[in-house]
């Protein structure tokens, strides 16, 4: 320890009193002396030991100089950089002589200059010395060892609990250990206690953890405060908590003793003291990165967990469902289906710019089954809704999928009001969740859609759109075939009947060849697909696309003494249309269905006999494009008779 004595006159010199003791030096982490120091003073009585004197009892035994801020004691027996460089168990007493005589026998210690030395006023180090930070506390377990006078003394129970609270603010985990009072003794030091009993009966003296802290170490378990949008997470099923429904709800019961520097008890509610405490579970966002750690490098929480893990085995139950599903299809929409389903797998969080479809008036055809299929490797990423999630302003399904199964939404009332919305949200790269009684935020959208129907009208789609991947399938199952997919679906730990689980088919998918699949790219036109757009038109709609399949022979049904020409006012195509249709038809759904059909209207009015138009072009558009202002009223007006003279 390099110790030395100091007499009456050098003890005066140093510290500013008179009496002969011993001089500690003090060392830094590097083992080297650090400038600092105590006096450690005789008894009154003589040089018979470290006791104090009857009649010196109130005099401090330690005293350092005069203005400088108190610091630990670290004594040079232990390899304090090794200590700082890992998370090891430390103790902690009060005197140097402890810590040496413990860092001796292999514990390492550091020790206070008295119950209250972990703090300073003076150098505005009020809640822990710069010092014991530097021990890399976060997440260390750290043994107080105080005399054993500190559970008598109320204002040394009060510095412990105090002192706990320091450690635990900087990420320590603290408990306190129990020394009891030997016979003969006003109080117990820890060194006295092992010099007695010996270092192991040291080491098997009682621990006890400080409830108050362990309630807030338990709560960190359990809940994390998230800074955008602000709000409470709950760790076990990642929803958002608001702050007042927290604290005057969900954990209102909860309570915690806190000993105050007097030593007194008093209940505070435990919700309130972990949202106060410094080292509480924080993250700046909650985020869905698929295939990232919980916790990324920029402190975000993601709440993505991996599904099945991945092991070869057999898929032939899979190779027979797909066998099934694209029997007489063309062999490249089987192709282009499987790199869809394995490409979110080789590249986690991809969103593709396309959906499939499947659909079928027949029951057990293989629809449902299929998506399941893929549900299942995805795990808890994956989940089925019903047809009126989509349409409600509450979208909390959203969260943590990737891959989401939506049966039958074609029995909506109309499937039109959700046609811009599903093409929306097939495609956009965030989504706004929205969950009832929880603070709203913003989320990567990796979501991606499989539909199933027992309808043609699946979903709205017309000519220009490219999002949709159709497939009709109608012929059932076959019962084996059936049954074995089944089996595999709907036990409980998603095996199939041989005991091999999803993994398998998530190998295969991660050792699928991709090709040139893009996922950005429109999904493939197939044999299927103008079924659903025939069954999803309107009457008008379908007019419209039978005008633009062949405009000319279309109208000469309709019109009486019919001349063929180009262009055309809405008020005579729609005078047809309403022949045709046996129904009043607007002006401005018939301009609607036009253009969503492909038809022009020519942007300059032309002078006709019956003023200014503007006309619409059903035939040789390129020609019409170029044309003149007067050519197209020449041209139109040649086809109408002149107005009435009077």
């Amino acid at each position: 320890m390099q110790l030395r004595e100091v007499d009456e006159d050098e003890s005066m010199e140093l510290v500013g009193d008179n009496r002969a003791g011993v001089y500690i030096p003090f060392f830094g982490l590097d083992g080297r002396p650090n400038g600092r120091f105590q006096i450690r003073f005789y008894s009154t009585l003589g040089r018979s030991g470290f006791q104090v004197a009857e009649d010196g009892g109130s005099r401090p035994k330690y005293r350092g100089p005069a203005g400088v801020t108190p610091a630990p004691y670290f004594s040079p027996f232990i390899d304090w950089k090794s200590v700082t460089a890992s998370t090891e168990l430390l103790y902690s007493v009060e005197g140097p002589f402890a810590a040496a005589l413990l860092c001796s026998l292999g514990l390492p210690t550091f020790s206070l200059t008295g119950c209250l030395g972990f703090k300073s006023k003076k150098s505005e180090q009020f809640e822990l010395l710069t010092d014991i930070k530097s021990l890399n506390l976060r997440n260390r377990e750290i043994i107080v060892a105080f005399d054993s006078d500190s559970t008598t003394k109320p204002a040394v129970m009060g510095a412990l609990h105090g002192y706990a609270r320091a450690l635990a603010n900087e990420g320590a985990h603290p408990s306190t250990l129990i020394i009891p009072t030997l016979p003969g003794q006003k109080k117990t030091e820890p060194d006295d206690h092992v010099i007695a009993c010996g270092i192991e009966a040291f080491k098997r003296l009682p621990v006890e953890r400080f409830l108050e802290i362990e309630a807030l170490w338990q709560f960190n378990g359990k809940y994390a405060v998230v800074l955008e949008p602000p709000a409470i997470l709950n760790l076990n099923n990642h929803k958002l908590i608001e702050y007042f429904k927290f604290v005057n709800l969900v954990v209102a019961n909860q309570q915690v003793i806190q000993v105050n520097s007097k030593g007194e008890p008093k209940k505070v509610q435990a919700g309130q003291a972990w949202l106060k405490w410094r080292c509480r579970r924080e993250h700046p966002q909650i985020v869905y990165e698929p295939g990232e750690p919980r916790v990324l490098t920029n402190g975000n929480y993601n709440t993505w967990r991996p599904g099945c893990k991945p092991r070869p085995g057999d898929v032939t139950p899979w190779h027979n469902l797909m066998g099934h599903l694209f029997r007489g299809k063309p062999p490249e929409m089987r192709t282009w289906f499987e790199r869809w389903c394995a490409y979110p797998f080789q590249h986690p969080g991809v969103k593709m710019f396309s959906a499939v479809v499947v659909y079928g008036a027949t029951q057990g055809s293989g629809k449902s089954i299929t998506g399941d299929m893929i549900r299942g490797v995805y795990g808890d990423n994956a989940v089925e809704i019903d047809k009126s999630s989509i349409s409600s302003s509450f979208n909390s399904y959203l969260t943590k999928r990737q891959f989401i199964i939506s049966s039958d939404i074609s029995e909506r009332k109309d499937l039109r009001l959700d046609a811009e919305k599903l093409k929306v949200m097939i495609t956009r790269p965030e989504v706004e969740v929205n969950t009832k009684y929880a603070p709203k935020y913003i989320l990567r959208d990796c979501v991606n859609w499989y539909f199933a129907s027992n309808h043609f009208a699946a979903v709205y789609a017309d000519d220009t759109d490219r999002r949709y991947f159709f497939v009709h399938i109608e012929d059932k199952l076959p019962t084996e075939l059936s049954d074995l997919l089944r089996a595999w679906r709907n036990k409980p730990d998603g095996q199939f009947e041989h005991y091999e689980d999803f993994g398998p088919l998530l190998y295969y998918f991660l050792n699928l060849k991709l090709g040139d699949f893009d996922p950005r790219a429109a999904a493939p036109l197939t044999p299927d697909r103008d079924d659903v757009i025939d069954a999803g038109r309107s009457d008008l709609d379908s007019w419209c696309a039978d005008l633009r399949a062949d405009p000319m022979p279309f109208l000469r049904g309709f019109t009486e003494g019919f001349t063929e020409r180009d262009l055309w006012h809405i008020d005579e195509l729609m005078v047809i249309c309403r022949i045709h249709l046996g129904s009043a038809v607007s002006r401005k759904a018939l301009v609607g269905a036009l253009r969503k059909a492909g038809f022009i209207k020519l942007d300059p009015r032309v002078r006709t006999a019956r003023g200014r138009l503007q006309l619409w072009v059903l035939t040789n558009l390129e020609h019409w494009r170029s044309a003149s202002v007067g050519a197209m009223a020449d041209y139109y007006n040649s086809f109408q008779p002149p107005p009435p003279k009077f």
